[in-house]
């Protein structure tokens, strides 16, 4: 098969902010992962799986031994080495490098990772060690039992010590950038498009079928759409909401609507009134029907959930928080309880403000309006920026949140609630809730940090510092041709597993 016919164009939504993986956070993490590659992976079934590394050991779950594969080289045909991993979590964890991602060492255990991103000692002394070119030794300052699972994180993949030390932050740039993944950067026009093409030095190159990936940044879902019809793209990043029953009768087999590990929920404000009294936001949680929001404002096959950690996985998939259990009637006459003994009434209702996602916050204030009388008012539209900016400032009273596993285990979830955490934009702090996250941190035991977790989830249930919406859902379209697409827990979608199969033309749009 020609080079030309395994070529492939995705839909990646928004301009990236930068291709260096400790600088960028968006949704250019899909390039990331076809630039570079860790030391572990994540298969479709969400398995750990070799990558850089070909094997790890622990004999007493504090110090880890990585044996690198011999024949990992970055795009200019140099090795990869132990040393590029010791540089990259040094930097990683470097304030100078104000990486969104600095804390992400010291949350995995690293000794002396959360001291140096506080700038308290050198990046120098972070617990990571090149015994040889091949030998990697990290030291943890206390047992983590889901810390492998972490590294599948692109904030922890290698960087290429000697060409970021040459360019600094400007590394990461057409003509400049250096990778060990099976593509490499070969073009970037801003706003119209990235260029990948396969790299001729990765390690697993043989299983490597597309010659060329072209990213086009297109963040309308609309337009992005009429561009995927006209067969411009072959895969993209995003469906209208609105086109999803018109797609599911005229596209069924393009239209791909899978379930992953991340949650759309609510934020409540706990540091001022009136979202200070847990009964308001039990209150407003309860009223909440889940299956209007999934099934008629959603629509993408979004599964209603009760806790932060999505079901199935949380160790058991029966489990459930508490008032999940109940009927929707049942939910709605204790939220009218529970607004009443706040001292709110038909004659005194509550007046709210809302921040985030319109269509979802239109929906919530129906709902709050019909069950319990509730004026909610939606603030003006913001951009992403100035909305992120007022989560964590703190400047709001409701608003409509996000959150994403970064690898397959409830910490990476429930970790977003802890006191004092910059992830935690409702204020919320609950000593109990933290010392259980921080045994779960140290159990080894699968079943037993399961069940801490649980507790976990029974305590935000009580406090109810948010109110869990739905587990998210990737809607993509692509073409029938596209081969290798497989659904991701973690929404994944390596362009190495993908490929074309037969001829486009065989096809037609």
């Amino acid at each position: 098969m020609s080079s030309i016919d395994q070529e492939l164009v995705r839909g990646s939504y928004d301009e990236p902010t930068s291709l260096d993986p400790q600088i960028g956070m968006g949704n250019e993490i899909y390039i990331h992962r076809d630039l570079l590659e860790g030391l572990v992976s994540v298969d479709a079934d969400g398995e750990l799986a070799p990558a850089v590394a070909e094997r790890w050991e622990t004999a007493d779950g504090l110090t880890y031994t990585f044996t690198l594969r011999r024949d990992a080289r970055w795009s200019n045909g140099d090795p990869v080495t132990a040393h590029d991993f010791v540089f990259s979590w040094q930097r990683l964890v470097d304030p100078a490098t104000a990486s969104p991602y600095g804390w992400y060492l010291g949350a995995a255990g690293i000794a002396h990772a959360a001291a140096i991103n506080r700038g308290e000692v050198q990046p120098e002394s972070l617990g990571v060690a090149a015994l040889d070119d091949h030998t990697l030794q990290v030291t943890l300052s206390e047992p983590t039992g889901y810390f492998v699972d972490m590294l599948t994180h692109t904030s922890t993949f290698p960087l290429p010590a000697r060409t970021v030390r040459k360019h600094g932050n400007g590394w990461a740039r057409p003509g400049k950038h250096v990778g060990n993944g099976p593509f490499q950067l070969a073009e970037w026009v801003v706003n119209e498009r990235i260029v990948l093409e396969s790299n001729p030095y990765y390690w697993d190159r043989e299983s490597v079928k597309l010659q060329k990936v072209t990213f086009l940044p297109i963040r309308d879902a609309a337009a992005e759409l009429k561009r995927y019809l006209a067969g411009e793209l072959d895969i993209t990043y995003q469906i209208p909401e609105s086109q999803i029953s018109r797609l599911r009768e005229e596209f069924p087999d393009h239209l791909h609507l899978e379930p992953f590990l991340g949650t759309r929920f609510i934020w409540f404000n706990t540091r001022h009134q009136p979202l200070n009294d847990p009964r308001v936001r039990k209150a407003l949680a309860y009223a909440i029907d889940r299956k209007t929001i999934t099934q008629q404002v959603m629509g993408t096959g979004e599964v209603p959930s009760f806790t932060l950690t999505p079901p199935g996985y949380l160790g058991n998939s029966d489990f459930e928080a508490g008032w999940g259990q109940w009927t929707q009637v049942e939910r709605e006459e204790r939220a009218r309880e529970l607004y009443e003994q706040a001292g709110y009434s038909a004659d005194n209702p509550l007046h709210i403000e809302m921040i985030g996602n319109g269509r979802i916050s239109i929906a919530l204030a129906a709902m709050w309006k019909r069950v319990l009388g509730v004026e909610a008012t939606l603030g003006a539209a913001q951009e992403f920026k100035v909305y992120l900016k007022n989560l964590d400032e703190g400047n709001f009273q409701v608003a409509t949140g996000t959150w994403w596993g970064d690898y397959i285990e409830p910490s990476t979830m429930l970790n977003l609630m802890l006191t004092g955490a910059g992830t935690n934009s409702s204020g919320y702090a609950n000593r109990t809730f933290d010392a259980l996250m921080n045994a779960s941190k140290h159990e080894q035991d699968e079943k037993k940090r399961m069940a801490l977790y649980q507790q976990a989830e029974e305590i935000l249930a009580e406090d109810m510092p948010i109110a869990p919406l739905f587990q998210f859902t990737s809607a993509r379209l692509a073409k029938p041709y596209v081969a290798g697409y497989r659904a991701h827990p973690l929404n994944h979608l390596s362009s190495k597993s993908l490929w074309i199969q037969g001829s486009k033309e065989q096809y037609p749009d």
